[in-house]
């Protein structure tokens, strides 16, 4: 992705909505959580995300912020849900679909956009988790539970 200067970018997001895709990855009974390098929620833990660029869509925004943030090439499982409004980012009004996805393979280059990824066990999650992520993860695991009874 193109960067623009960070003062630019912010007066675009305050005036317009931001498309994300947040990306839930399991791989057996572990969430995988990523460190922010950047503001906001710097040094707090959060699931994998971005914002959706012009051409595509937000499931190939999913499957390339993986790429992207931690060198992982993943795939998509399914939606976990729809998310927005003025108080999940603090740089302004988002609308994200979230994702359940596997990880086919690791390795690759990261942007540095994190400075640290864990796979968390489901119950040892950090207490505190950026955005409204803890919601999200909550909702994949519900979601696990339902296609594991089926």
């Amino acid at each position: 992705m193109a960067h623009i200067p960070h003062d630019e970018f912010m007066k675009i997001w305050k005036k317009k909505l931001v498309a994300i895709a947040d990306c839930v990855i399991i791989k057996g009974n572990k969430v995988l959580l990523v460190k922010r390098a950047t503001p906001p929620f710097m040094g707090m833990w959060s699931v994998v995300g971005g914002m959706m660029e012009v051409g595509e869509t937000i499931e190939q925004t999913a499957v390339r912020e993986v790429r992207e943030e931690t060198g992982i090439k993943a795939r998509v499982i399914s939606l976990i849900g729809v998310y927005s409004g003025n108080k999940r980012d603090p740089r302004g009004t988002t609308i994200s679909a979230a994702f359940l996805m596997r990880p086919l393979k690791f390795g690759g280059k990261t942007d540095g956009e994190i400075s640290e990824m864990k796979f968390f066990n489901f119950d040892e999650l950090p207490k505190k988790i950026a955005f409204d992520h803890h919601q999200i993860i909550g909702d994949a695991l519900k979601l696990l539970r339902q296609k594991k009874r089926k």
